[in-house]
């Protein structure tokens, strides 16, 4: 509440007076003794002034009740800004003799202005304050937020509309697992079936923060390109995650998925590209495409020098194609959709028949022998 009189909204001289009264604070005195509310007083004074501009004045003027004279201001509006920004400041609880302290206020405010005393002003703003205090005493309906950083059980304390002291017990326990989270580097690995891509399982709560297990923890890996070993891990008692391994003889992009009881499972990408074999598949294309297309003219005059030709032709485009894999400028390519299955991944067919047509036309590409007729 406010008294008016005298306000000038364009004067950016005005000056203004906060009557400030603390809410139920004889609660504080009567069940927690005076001790602690003199201390909680004195916090609040503190508060008070770092809440306010440097040249304002704060004072406390008796019990429970402070002042706060606001130096030049535009009239009635900058009074009512700065009240609740005092307001604000008061929200933040208070940490007294081991206890945790919510307070809030009622504030008057009063302007300033020429032929009223003192005595005038001070009685304007703490008329201006009771009436604050029948509309309501400060109050709030959000919710108010707790955190601990270890388990445990205690007690918060908090003054009701009635006057009354209401206690609540609350509870803060180890973070429960509820969901898997999957990660697998690197996320490329060659499809040799040796390169090894380390797949790890953390244990989560609902809130995607890290959680440990109760209790021996059975996962359940499965992946739809490479073997993960172990397949079956177990993530021990206390701890939050655990380990695998995953390999595979064929290129494409493996879907990695963890599984366990009453968990929601997890899952991950890596992806498998074309393996040092594609270079001795090219190599072996060259040949292949060399004898197709020479014959017995093959074997005829310097005939090491054709063979050995079409067969390095074959394997420096097998290095191409491997080059460009693992700089991620071609992408793996899933299997054929065939029927035989003995058949290569199409990334090794590709390199087969690029080695053979490199053989096939290397008489043409290659430089002629000096002794080769």
């Amino acid at each position: 509440m406010a008294d008016r009189r005298g306000a000038s909204a364009g004067d950016a001289n005005s000056s203004a007076l906060l009557f400030i009264d603390l809410d139920r604070f004889k609660l504080v005195n009567d069940s927690l003794g005076h001790a602690v509310g003199d201390e909680l007083l004195v916090a609040v004074g503190a508060r008070l002034e770092g809440g306010v501009r440097e040249d304002d004045v704060v004072a406390r003027i008796g019990g429970d009740e402070f002042v706060v004279l606001l130096r030049s201001i535009r009239g009635t509006g900058d009074a009512e800004l700065l009240a609740a920004h005092l307001h604000a400041v008061l929200s933040t609880p208070f940490d007294v003799g081991g206890r945790t302290l919510y307070v809030t206020a009622s504030i008057g405010i009063a302007i300033i202005s020429g032929g009223r005393t003192a005595d005038d002003i001070l009685r304007a703003a703490d008329l201006a304050m009771y009436r604050s205090k029948l509309a309501g005493k400060a109050r709030t309906t959000d919710p108010i937020q707790l955190t601990s950083d270890h388990a445990g059980t205690g007690t918060v304390w908090a003054w009701t509309d009635t006057g009354s002291l209401a206690q609540a017990s609350v509870e803060y326990h180890d973070a429960v697992p509820t969901q898997l989270l999957v990660r697998g580097l690197p996320s490329r690995a060659v499809n040799d079936g040796k390169t090894v891509v380390n797949v790890t399982v953390f244990l989560e709560d609902d809130t995607a923060a890290t959680a440990s297990a109760d209790q021996d923890l059975s996962v359940k890996l499965t992946s739809s390109v490479g073997d993960p070993n172990p397949s079956d891990l177990t993530i021990p008692k206390g701890g939050f995650f655990g380990e695998a391994v995953l390999t595979s003889p064929t290129s494409g992009i493996a879907e990695i998925t963890a599984t366990a009881p009453r968990l929601k499972p997890g899952a991950a990408e890596v992806e498998f590209v074309f393996p040092l074999l594609l270079v001795t598949l090219a190599g072996t294309g060259g040949l292949i495409g060399s004898v197709a297309r020479m014959g017995r003219q093959l074997f005829s005059g310097v005939w090491w020098w054709n063979l050995l030709g079409s067969v390095g032709l074959g394997i420096v485009l097998g290095l191409l194609f491997y080059l460009l894999a693992l700089f991620g400028v071609i992408a793996s390519i899933p299997k054929l959709a065939i029927p035989f299955a003995q058949l290569p991944t199409t990334n090794d067919l590709g390199a087969l028949v690029l080695g053979f047509f490199g053989g096939y036309y290397a008489r043409s590409w290659l430089p002629a022998s000096s002794s080769n007729p």
